[in-house]
């Protein structure tokens, strides 16, 4: 899956983009000028091949929306979780349903096939690159929540990718910048697991995993870890969908090498897709070699249950909802930020 460096495609993107080994597209704000645009890049990027490429963005909420034109301002995810503090957790539930309805059909109007969220990791008040993206701090409420959204969006067309596999709350350090290790051992980091596994028992079909260490269990980053990846994700969990590497850009996934033996080194741990964005010399090496990888068995269906079925509309009465609800939490972040100032 790979980038794009404007709001219009350039005749060597379409080189890239028609090349077998690409898969897939994900979004930035510098692709988006207004809705209007933002659909007919979609339109464009769907037509080039057939079965027809993914086309991905982060849009979770708070400070990571990539897209900020023709859809509706989400508040953080951490709002859904104060909202299951001051109203119990079933409200929070129903908040998240809403939310999840609006998102999937808003993305999916405007030809967006993956939403990279919902954000599973845990708040222990100790990452501030997780910080008020995390949900909650309770495993349990993480969980039901997050299905909430992830099923929600599912619901009206948007295939939902939940992460940081196995979990990225405990790490202190910026991955994107930095190494970052989380040094507990396994039964301290099973509670991060929990609402992985309970979206994996409902049909969850797509999982990032982190790119932290965790160096009780393996000295590679997890999504390059063999251990993480196909003994705890694929055996102990069950998770038959899709693995979505984290961007192999980023600092941490440096850990491995050049791009090439980043691809490399993620799809021998048994990723299914990796996203290798801002590096068109690494892509031009990795599509020449990717042209070697054996062949694996389940990769094309994995990726394919992906692709969303848009199931229904939004109703006026729906949406008019999920606006309430989204005006809720917004005054929640309201209500936190005059506590705090």
């Amino acid at each position: 899956m790979m980038d794009l460096k404007g709001p219009a495609i350039t005749d060597d993107e379409k080189r890239f983009l028609l090349n077998p080994g690409v898969g897939g597209v994900i979004l930035f704000s510098r692709n988006i000028v207004d809705s209007v645009q933002l659909e007919e890049l979609c339109r464009e990027i769907h037509s080039m091949r057939s079965p027809a490429l993914l086309i991905s963005i982060d849009h979770e909420g708070g400070r990571v929306q990539r897209l900020t034109c023709g859809v509706t301002p989400l508040p953080a995810m951490s709002r859904l979780g104060d909202l299951a503090e001051h109203s119990g957790l079933s409200r929070a539930i129903e908040a998240a349903r809403s939310i999840g309805n609006l998102v999937g059909s808003e993305l999916s109007d405007l030809g967006i096939d993956i939403n990279f969220s919902p954000c599973l990791d845990i708040e222990y008040h100790r990452s501030d690159v997780i910080g008020d993206r995390a949900i909650h701090g309770n495993p349990n409420w993480v969980g039901a929540i997050g299905y909430a959204i992830w099923s929600s969006m599912d619901e009206f067309g948007v295939s939902g990718v939940a992460k940081h596999f196995p979990g990225h709350g405990w790490a202190v350090n910026d991955t994107h910048v930095a190494v970052a290790e989380d040094l507990r051992d396994q039964s301290a980091i099973a509670s991060d697991l929990v609402p992985f596994q309970q979206l994996i028992s409902a049909g969850l079909k797509g999982i990032m995993p982190a790119h932290c260490i965790y160096p009780m269990h393996d000295s590679n980053p997890a999504g390059y870890s063999d251990y993480w990846i196909r003994k705890v994700l694929r055996n102990d969990m069950g998770f038959a969908g899709a693995v979505i590497s984290d961007s192999l850009s980023m600092r941490a996934a440096h850990e491995a090498g050049s791009m090439v033996q980043r691809i490399l080194a993620s799809q021998s741990a048994g990723v299914d897709m990796q996203l290798v964005c801002n590096d068109r010399c690494g892509l031009e090496a990795a599509l020449i070699v990717t042209e070697t990888f054996p062949y694996r068995p389940g990769l094309e269906a994995r990726l394919e249950s992906l692709r969303p079925v848009k199931k229904q509309k939004l109703s006026k009465a729906a949406r008019a909802d999920a606006l309430r609800f989204v005006e809720i939490c917004e005054q929640l972040t309201r209500t936190d930020q005059h506590h705090r100032g």
